[in-house]
């Protein structure tokens, strides 16, 4: 899960560490298979277009570092809240 918001009840990495967790979870983590990133973004419901750039700049690298097509990595909000903004920045909201 990328974080974008600090919410003291959540947890998730950094965008910048979002390769480095990848490449853990498909090398050494063989009864798991990397699909998607998530991210539960804003706390108040605020996330921008800025969040949901960054969590697919977060695909492009993860998915050139796994040597995998970017359609094989699916995205995430985590957010109802913000499920119209997510479907206006071409993302899947859960």
């Amino acid at each position: 899960m990328i974080a974008f918001d600090v919410v003291l009840a959540k947890s998730g990495i950094d965008p910048s560490g979002c390769v480095r967790l990848a490449e853990h979870v498909k090398l050494r983590c063989p009864h798991l298979k990397f699909s998607d990133l998530m991210t539960i973004g804003m706390s108040n419901y605020t996330s921008t277009p800025e969040n949901f750039r960054t969590l697919s700049n977060c695909r492009a690298e993860v998915c050139k570092a796994l040597r995998m097509e970017e359609d094989q990595c699916k995205l995430s909000t985590g957010m109802s809240g913000d499920f119209e903004q997510a479907v206006r920045n071409a993302l899947r909201s859960n």
